[in-house]
Parts: structure tokens; C-alpha cells; sequence
């Protein structure tokens, strides 16, 4: 799956920004990630009464196709001026 063509041809663009480390501890093992932040611009109107619902779904789709434990998704307002 190409993650940032499926951002840009659904939600008509997206930042990425650059690779991040995370470390984490589990059962005496230190596990590590490589991580991108995906960030998508989208008017508030459409987001709560098209984008939100399909979250969700968005996130199996992803943790599937990544063979990821968990997928962070979070979204708040953004003022412009």
C-alpha cells in the first residue's frame, strides 16, 4: 500500500514528517520503531460529517496491512488566520 498516495487521493494532500525513533520496554527485550507523523488539513465540516466515521476503519486497514500492534490516530482544531 502506498500510504501517502492513499492520503493525498482521499483527503487531497498531507505533511509527513521525518522519520522519529521510539524504544520502548517490554519482558526484559527493548523493542524499537521507526515512526512518520502523517498530517492531513481538512475543513471541520467535512471531517465531522464524512472523515470521522471512517477512522476506524481507516486504522484496521492500516494495522493489517502494517502488521502493527496499534495504529495512533488524533485529530484536533487548527486555527488559520
Amino acid at each position: 500500500m502506498d500510504v501517502k498516495n492513499f492520503f493525498i487521493d482521499r483527503y487531497d494532500g498531507l505533511s509527513v514528517d521525518s522519520p522519529s525513533e521510539g524504544y520502548w520496554k517490554e519482558d526484559g527485550f527493548v523493542y524499537q520503531d521507526t515512526n512518520l507523523e502523517f498530517s492531513i488539513f481538512i475543513p471541520k465540516t467535512r471531517f465531522d460529517r464524512e472523515i470521522k466515521k471512517e477512522i476506524p476503519k481507516h486504522i484496521e486497514k492500516f494495522k493489517r496491512d502494517f502488521k502493527q500492534l496499534a495504529i495512533l490516530c488524533y485529530y484536533h482544531d487548527v486555527g488559520a488566520t
